[in-house]
């Protein structure tokens, strides 16, 4: 409800939701041939999406920004020029959102948050992910 509120078109919209899709846990070792079939399956389906939505929580340390799927699902999704990217979130987060872009350092801490993406130190259930 939250996010209709802030983006009526969601209630025409589809969602696709890549956990409820494909269980990303059932790799391991000797899988990696079908982590990568998945791999190239998920990058087309993303690109052919043309939106994404990543659920910012909490705003100032956004957990989709520290988990290698999450990060690898957005280059997939913005390797295609063109598509649409939502930051979204409850509105108790929002509230806070907007607070902080009140306050004078606010472009600095965006980009202390956005802009400083460490791939390298993004978590995953699977230490080769």
């Amino acid at each position: 409800a939250d996010y209709v509120e802030h983006w009526p078109e969601a209630l025409e919209a589809y969602f696709w939701i890549d956990a409820l899709s494909v269980d990303q846990h059932a790799a391991g070792p000797g899988k990696e041939k079908d982590a990568r079939r998945w791999a190239t399956l998920f990058g087309r389906a993303i690109r052919e999406m043309g939106q994404v939505m990543v659920v910012a929580t909490p705003f100032a340390n956004p957990a989709p920004l520290q988990r290698s799927w999450c990060l690898w699902e957005l280059f997939s999704a913005l390797r295609r020029p063109g598509t649409r990217l939502e930051l979204c979130m409850p509105t108790s987060e929002r509230a806070r959102y907007e607070a902080a872009l009140r306050e004078p350092r606010a472009l600095r801490a965006l980009a202390d948050t956005f802009g400083v993406i460490d791939v390298g130190n993004a978590k995953a259930s699977i230490r080769a992910d």
